[in-house]
């Protein structure tokens, strides 16, 4: 099948010009099961957004060409989780182990970044990719999914140490979670906290972030920023 993956096609232009990427559509009864191998790391039968719900010239072998709109949605559902564990010393010192999961569009991506970089260098990119989710601690001890393992999600972990936690010299005391006056409604006020929400994470973190002190976030696992209603903290 005949796509481009960037632009709509003009059905009134009949033009190879209107094409630079091929797809595959295997018949399965009244269905077809779609393929983009130039990924290389994409799930079964995915493909990526800017391939979904768009016109592609279907060339079948015993049919005359067509036509056709490739799905709208991915096979399964695109999920992302995020968790971290982790406490805050008294010299200010956050040290916690974040765990990361992935299905979907951002899986691939991510499996291709790694898939690029020699294990070796996976510590430096995961560096990286924490600065890139708001996080200014350092990384270790980093495991993940072998790239090429597509038959579950994308599963990312790592060690995480960031001193100085929320300016301490400055603020020696400010919790990841505060809670409004009437005990109904918290937010998460701690900056890692903020960061990994902006990320639109999705799943459950706890977040011990003081002696006596700890915040578990509640994330829609739609994908959407998530409701900050749903965090719950406990003060002792």
């Amino acid at each position: 099948m005949l796509i481009h993956s960037h632009r709509k096609l003009d059905p009134d232009v009949p033009s190879p010009a209107q094409f630079n990427h091929v797809i595959t559509a295997v018949p399965r009864g009244d269905k077809f099961l779609w393929l983009d191998t130039t990924p290389e790391v994409a799930p079964y039968g995915l493909l990526l957004l800017n391939l979904r719900d768009k016109q592609a010239l279907m060339i079948p072998t015993s049919k005359p060409p067509a036509l056709v709109t490739t799905p709208q949605n991915p096979p399964f559902p695109e999920e992302h989780e995020f968790s971290a564990e982790g406490k805050l010393g008294p010299d200010g010192t956050f040290t916690g182990h974040i765990e990361q999961s992935y299905r979907g569009d951002t899986e691939v991506l991510l499996r291709s970044v790694f898939r690029q970089v020699s294990q070796s260098q996976w510590k430096e990119a995961v560096q990286r990719f924490s600065y890139g989710l708001n996080f200014g601690g350092d990384v270790g001890n980093v495991k993940m999914t072998p790239p090429e393992e597509l038959d579950k999600p994308f599963q990312l972990s790592y060690d995480y140490v960031r001193k100085n936690f929320g300016d301490w010299e400055n603020r020696p005391y400010r919790p990841a979670v505060a809670t409004d006056r009437d005990g109904d409604r918290e937010r998460f006020q701690g900056e890692e906290a903020l960061g990994a929400a902006a990320a639109g994470r999705v799943g459950q973190s706890d977040v011990p972030v003081a002696s006596g002190i700890a915040g578990r976030l509640c994330r829609d696992r739609a994908g959407k920023v998530p409701s900050f209603g749903a965090v719950r903290g406990v003060y002792r």
